[in-house]
């Protein structure tokens, strides 16, 4: 799995490619984490190169998800692919967390 920080109309996107597992969730925390440490507010988890996620990488997505409202922060999900949009479905992740088909729907949701 590889993550890149990039900035997009004033909101901090992380890139996500690759599978999501147990050897890797870990490394997405503390990624996002570092972030949100550092003061963002406004945080969108880009999934457009995520072709799987384990449910180390579903408990990965949740930590994030409580730490950004530990921090008063808000997270949004995108371009979830279909296999990953199916897992999300099933674990319920759809109806607890604010997920858009696209970037730019994401990051016009936060401004």
């Amino acid at each position: 799995m590889k993550t890149t920080i990039v900035e997009q109309s004033g909101v901090i996107v992380v890139e996500v490619e690759g599978r999501m597992d147990a050897g890797n969730a870990q490394a997405f925390e503390d990624v996002c984490k570092e972030q949100l440490a550092a003061g963002v507010q406004n945080l969108v988890i880009d999934f457009a190169g995520v072709e799987y996620t384990s449910s180390a990488g579903l408990r990965g997505i949740l930590v994030v998800a409580k730490a950004a409202k530990a921090n008063k922060a808000s997270l949004v999900i995108c371009d979830l692919q279909p296999q990953v949009a199916e897992v999300f479905t099933i674990s319920g992740f759809m109806s607890i967390l604010s997920i858009h088909k696209t970037r730019q729907e994401a990051i016009t949701s936060l401004n």
